[in-house]
């Protein structure tokens, strides 16, 4: 059995690369249900509400996690690996 099978995998916008598409991993989930990432990621759905989503990340602590509008801040400053850079930044540095 293919590893996808019976998932949804579509062509989207994702991450555009020299004008081509990647395609896109699309999983339904309910609250209280989570997905695995590799075998130490888990992302949970904690809550919906209107248009918000809560998730709970559990990941290693030497696994990066921001949000997306914050990693691209530290990108932004070419602060080399955002998460040295993140670590930098609550150290003091």
């Amino acid at each position: 059995m293919a590893p996808f099978a019976g998932l949804d995998l579509i062509d989207s916008p994702v991450r555009p690369r020299l004008e081509v598409w990647e395609p896109m991993l699309v999983l339904t989930r309910k609250t209280n249900q989570s997905i695995m990432i590799g075998d130490e990621i888990e992302v949970s759905i904690l809550s919906v509400t209107g248009d918000k989503v809560r998730l709970g990340i559990e990941a290693p602590r030497d696994v990066a996690v921001f949000r997306k509008e914050v990693y691209e801040v530290i990108d932004e400053r070419g602060a080399g690996n955002p998460k040295e850079a993140a670590e930098a930044e609550k150290a003091g540095e």
